[in-house]
């Protein structure tokens, strides 16, 4: 067995001391920057990343949504620390090392052994990968083991011979170019080259303020990149250079100091968002000045459109975490002054007016839950929608939700992802028809008194008003037509120009003002709902 005490030491203070203060300092910062720039559900996630990723487990979180994968990620552009997983699956691997490549290897200098040892390893490394789903294949360090052996493997390998040459011959060649080359030589190449650690932190955040900010023209986006190799540069010189001189007991003073500042600006702005969540959710909503004006100008639209997208769309209050998170997740609410049990259920869009119905009904419910899937609905078959294919988990997680609950009073909410799917007629032999009725037949057999169901657009529309006739526990309310022009067209903007919805398509605070009268009639209407069969379940 081996014993490398020194070199261990040697090997891990060097690691750390290159990566940790570094990566910290912009955990720290990115946490500051999503307070600013985040509220709501976003805030939520941005924390949840950054603690994932202080503690060098990002390549493990789960994803907000079931079947979200990395390259999802990146094109939302919404999560700081997106790019953090690689740096994780480095970190892992560094822990796993010295088990790999000392502990367990065979005792003995035999090249050929040790080369089949890791070749072993290797093997099944790549052969767990391929029997992984893709999102555990790419982020999972066991199935990236084998890229990481690789280099082992070839110092064990007897081609000393052909690999002098080669190493040799390369190197010789890059000599040569360097010797000649005005740009291989260029200082600025080189000083990106020492600052490509601050580079690859730096890059991913900036990038995403953009998307934060909605800002997507082409000159910003170049701008920004200009930015990110200049601040990169600024940080290397100014931080990374001068940490990596300093003592191991300085060095731990420092990470350690970064950590109880992130820790600490992590609980203060949770706290402030609870707090203001809290005062939001209470308060009585006012319209917004700008809508007593008659005309605004462009770059008040704009101002008060910016305010409107910070908005917290997805809120719930007094939510305590049974699964998931809040509100992506299962929560117990804060109890009404009535009787009966509650129980909220969809995709994101249950989160998002949710809030309405824990506001309007509360005289009615005694007990609240609420359960929300991003992307996933409980009634429809999603499997040929790029957002939830893999709709069975979401379903199982719904069912099981109702099984163990049995509500009195069940809201499935959702905008559905697939709305414009033309209806096969006769509708009774539609496809999505057939499965939305299974699934209500199956909520049907555990609810104790009413399913309230959105509507949402045409041509679900159809497909829900046609299966209130044959539900009898079915109430079918519809927001849609608060969002109709006089020409009868559906409208995002109200006669200011000002937007109802935010980048996801949630509703803003705008929105939810204007949806609320149809929670208000709902639950003033509610004991008539409670004894309503077809067609008086048809509520608008």
């Amino acid at each position: 067995m081996y014993a490398y005490p020194s070199t261990y030491y040697n090997f891990y203070f060097k690691r750390l001391r290159r990566i940790l203060p570094l990566a910290l300092l912009i955990v720290l910062l990115c946490a500051i920057a999503i307070s600013v720039l985040q509220t709501g559900y976003e805030f939520t996630n941005g924390i949840k990343s950054a603690v994932y990723s202080m503690f060098f487990m990002k390549n493990y979180q789960p994803h907000p949504s079931l079947e979200e994968d990395y390259f999802q990620a990146l094109e939302k552009g919404n999560d700081l620390f997106t790019h953090f997983w690689s740096l994780c699956v480095e970190i892992q691997f560094y822990l796993l090392a010295p088990f790999l490549l000392h502990l367990f290897k065979p005792n003995t200098e035999n090249a050929l052994t040790n080369f089949t040892y890791l070749t072993v390893i290797s093997a099944a490394s790549f052969a767990y990968s391929l029997l992984s789903n893709q999102q555990d294949a790419f982020d999972d360090t066991p199935a990236r083991l084998w890229q990481f052996l690789a280099g082992a493997m070839a110092f064990h390998a007897d081609l000393e011979i052909t690999l002098r040459f080669y190493t040799t011959f390369l190197s010789s060649l890059v000599l040569v170019f360097r010797s000649k080359s005005v740009l291989l030589c260029h200082g600025s190449l080189q000083i990106i080259g020492d600052a490509s650690y601050s580079l690859y932190l730096l890059h991913w955040p900036i990038m995403c303020a953009l998307d934060i900010l909605d800002i997507d023209e082409w000159q910003a986006k170049v701008l920004a990149m200009l930015a990110a190799v200049a601040l990169s540069i600024l940080c290397h010189l100014g931080f990374e250079k001068r940490y990596l001189t300093l003592t191991a007991k300085s060095t731990l003073i420092l990470v350690l100091g970064l950590y109880v500042a992130t820790f600490c600006v992590i609980g203060a702005t949770s706290h402030l968002q609870q707090e203001a969540m809290e005062q939001e959710s209470n308060a009585t909503p006012s319209p917004l000045k700008v809508l007593q004006l008659t005309e605004l100008k462009q770059a008040e639209i704009d101002k008060q459109n910016a305010k409107l997208s910070k908005t917290n769309s997805l809120r719930y209050s007094g939510c305590k975490i049974k699964y998931g998170g809040n509100p992506i997740g299962f929560c117990d609410l804060k109890n009404g002054n009535g009787t009966l049990s509650f129980l909220i259920m969809g995709n994101s869009y249950a989160a998002n007016l949710g809030g309405l119905i824990q506001k309007h009904f509360k005289s009615h419910y005694g007990k609240l839950q609420a359960r929300a899937i991003a992307q996933c609905e409980p009634l429809v078959n999603t499997a040929k929608d790029r957002y939830c294919p893999n709709y069975k988990p979401a379903h199982k997680k719904f069912d099981a939700d109702i099984e163990r609950e049995r509500p009195d009073i069940l809201f499935l909410v959702a905008r559905y992802i697939e709305p414009n799917v033309p209806i096969k007629k006769p509708i009774e032999t539609d496809d999505h028809y057939k499965f939305m009725e299974n699934r209500l037949k199956f909520f049907e057999e555990r609810v104790n008194k009413k399913e309230a169901v959105e509507a949402d657009a045409k041509p679900m529309k159809e497909r829900v008003r046609k299966l209130a006739e044959k539900c009898s526990k079915c109430v079918i309310f519809d927001i849609e037509p608060v969002f109709l022009n006089e020409a009868g067209n559906f409208t995002v903007l109200n006669s200011q120009k000002l937007r109802y919805f935010d980048n996801p398509r949630h509703l803003n605070s705008l929105g939810r003002q204007l949806v609320e009268p149809v929670f208000e009639r709902l639950a003033k209407n509610f004991e008539r709902l409670l004894d309503s069969k077809y067609p008086e379940n048809i509520f608008v």
